[in-house]
């Protein structure tokens, strides 16, 4: 543990114009974690969706994401540094195993994970799916 007190933040969630990709947008209320940006999609091949991560000490990474009944999973499988996350996404809050403890999400990022759930397919071999449907493009 970093460290031994509840570290308040908020994340955002929002559709990139064109809605092809989500934007997450944290931030962190202690010195020692990172504000970050990350956009969320289809990876550049293969199946499933990743999440390319950029935060304010100049860290880049990849990580998996999924989204299943209701439970967001982002992970990284670094033989170095692997990571795990998951969340179960609420009508007030998500409440996950984050350093930053409760995020909120209001009603319009739980509309963007509503539209996003629909189709978004686990990240196996067997993956088949996107995002859904939206203004007539297969997301």
């Amino acid at each position: 543990m970093l460290v031994d007190e509840v570290v308040l933040g908020s994340a955002t969630f929002e559709w990139l114009e064109g809605g092809h990709f989500v934007v997450l947008r944290s931030r962190n209320d202690h010195e020692l974690f990172p504000d970050a940006i990350s956009v969320i999609g289809r990876p550049e091949s293969g199946e499933g969706r990743v999440m390319e991560y950029f935060d304010s000490r100049g860290v880049r990474r990849t990580y998996g994401v999924a989204l299943e009944d209701g439970v967001l999973r982002m992970w990284r499988d670094d033989p170095d540094f692997a990571q795990r996350y998951s969340a179960t996404i609420g009508s007030q809050a998500s409440k996950g195993p984050s350093r930053s403890g409760k995020r909120k999400a209001p009603s319009s990022q739980q509309r963007c994970f509503s539209r996003w759930r629909t189709g978004l397919a686990p990240p196996s071999p067997r993956a088949r799916g996107g995002l859904g449907r939206r203004d007539g493009v297969d997301l």
